[in-house]
């Protein structure tokens, strides 16, 4: 882990923000079609520690990976872990998983390899690495608009999750009391892909509410976990960025901070030059 460089990007993000005009970009460009967003949440004070930190990844340029311990054989790694031994620039959470430490909540399948063959009631899916060249490289789907059939015939990898918001930017979670710090899957209106993580603890409606409330466009997003399981990884250009339950608590050690091995998780990569 590189603490300087994490310390020194919430430095730049927070002097860049509160220099910039109101109308201005919320993002920070890294990489050509590559930013990151930092956001403070509902009820905090402008000069806190954003608590909302969203990736924006445009699929044109980069390629996204599912990759899981029951497809690879090996044990559940942390975020930073799969980003490390399979060359990824980010890393979220690919869904819940049950208690065998392995297997998805929802159906998920990956070319050849199935984790979970049973399709259940969430509503959200996410498919990429399409089957014909002309459909879009990666989307986000809701199953009460678009038939799952239509869906398993079109893309190599299927990723099925608990829906926050529908689109066009429909909120679906009725108010509660509970809440959690969330990792979550969003697509903005330009396609866009962005990987989400909220250090503040929300209930699922106030989330939802508050990303809508955003200027990033969002389109729809899906829930992949929350509480300690919780993860967001990202390295590129020299800007590294860890964000999960445990980095906030000082009595850990370095590595346990990196948060809690996960069996599947969602990645991308740098596209190759065509």
């Amino acid at each position: 882990m590189r603490p300087i460089r994490n310390l020194l990007l919430i430095v730049v993000l927070f002097a860049w923000n509160g220099c910039r005009s109101p109308m201005s970009s919320p993002w920070v460009e890294v990489d050509k079609g590559l930013f990151v967003g930092e956001f403070n949440a509902p009820g905090m004070l402008i000069a806190t520690k954003p608590r909302i930190t969203i990736i924006k990844i445009d699929p044109s340029y980069f390629d996204f990976h599912l990759l899981s311990t029951s497809e690879k054989k090996h044990d559940p790694l942390t975020t930073a872990q799969w980003c490390q031994k399979y060359n990824l620039l980010g890393a979220i959470n690919a869904g819940m998983y049950q208690i065998d430490l392995k297997t998805h909540a929802g159906y998920m399948k990956n070319f050849s390899h199935v984790n979970n063959p049973s399709l259940n009631a969430y509503h959200s899916v996410l498919a990429f690495n399409p089957i014909d060249d002309c459909l879009a490289s990666i989307r986000l789907f809701d199953l009460d608009e678009t038939e799952w059939k239509e869906i398993f015939q079109s893309y190599h990898t299927v990723i099925q999750n608990l829906r926050l918001i529908k689109n066009p930017g429909e909120n679906r979670w009725e108010p509660q009391s509970k809440r959690w710090n969330e990792a979550a899957l969003g697509q903005d209106t330009d396609g866009n892909i962005l990987f989400i993580y909220s250090a503040s603890s929300l209930t699922m409606h106030q989330l939802n509410s508050l990303l809508l409330q955003l200027p990033i466009n969002l389109g729809s997003a899906q829930h992949l976990e929350g509480g300690p399981p919780a993860s967001l990884y990202f390295s590129h250009q020299g800007i590294t960025l860890l964000r999960n339950a445990a980095i906030k608590n000082q009595d850990l050690s370095t590595a346990a901070k990196e948060g809690i091995p996960i069996p599947n998780v969602i990645g991308f990569t740098k596209r190759s030059a065509q």
